[in-house]
């Protein structure tokens, strides 16, 4: 059967999780590449969704919705669809499931701006990163356009989103030596002992870290630059890479 309906209620729920209007636990990867990508992961798809020319690409998953392409260009969020769309459901790791876990953990605390968010999260995967703790005040790591900045990584990578930043970080506090970046006043990353299993404390880049978080952190760390500050993604690779080539 091949849907041409946008009344179709899996088809409405995609269109309306894309716009903003419904939020639901997923990861929505488009085009033949990435989703091949996160087929190869052995990740396996909620809902794949293909124009007829696709179909033997889901043959093995039992999940195949075959659309039109009219309706599957509707459905897109691309200058120029592929046909095929893949929606994994993402759930959540627990704080005490990441304290063993090996890699860098790092805990996000209001960062607002959901490709900031996507562009860590996707930065933490290439670098196997234990796993991404998001606070409150952070975009979620759901929505579209967090999604298709972290290029689908947010199904690859141990999430887990919380109320209170400080008391996450004080349950882990054995697990971890904890660094906060701030724009001044903190230590270089060589200064700060930066390694491969420390947790990484990212404030937003307008209000910063609160005190409170300040308080749970070990050290303090300043990536010596000539400019104000730099992006708080940017920032999160520089220091997630001083972390992996250190001694």
């Amino acid at each position: 059967m091949i849907i041409s309906s946008r009344e179709n209620r899996l088809v409405k729920t995609i269109a309306g999780y894309l716009a903003g209007r419904i939020r639901k636990p997923w990861v929505v990867v488009e085009g033949r590449k990435s989703v091949r990508e996160m087929l190869d992961l052995g990740l396996k798809p909620a809902h794949l969704i293909v124009t007829q020319e696709h179909d033997h690409v889901a043959e093995a998953y039992g999940a195949l919705t075959i659309v039109t392409a009219p309706l599957f260009k509707a459905l897109s969020t691309v200058r120029e669809p592929q046909g095929i769309l893949a929606v994994f459901e993402v759930k959540e790791t627990p704080v005490s499931e990441l304290a063993c876990r090996p890699g860098m953990l790092l805990v996000l605390d209001g960062i607002q701006d959901p490709g900031n968010v996507g562009t860590i999260i996707r930065t933490a995967a290439a670098f196997d990163a234990a796993g991404v703790i998001l606070g409150s005040g952070c975009a979620s790591p759901y929505s579209p356009k967090t999604s298709r900045s972290s290029t689908g990584t947010v199904a690859r990578v141990a999430i887990c989103q919380v109320r209170d930043s400080a008391t996450a970080i004080a349950a882990l506090a054995e697990a971890r030596r904890w660094i906060a970046a701030v724009p001044a006043g903190g230590k270089t990353p060589a200064q700060c002992r930066l390694g491969p299993d420390c947790g990484l404390i990212l404030g937003g880049e307008g209000a910063g870290l609160s005190d409170a978080m300040l308080r749970r952190a070990d050290a303090l760390v300043t990536i010596p630059i000539s400019v104000e500050s730099l992006n708080v993604a940017v920032a999160a690779g520089i220091l997630m890479h001083e972390a992996r080539r250190a001694p």
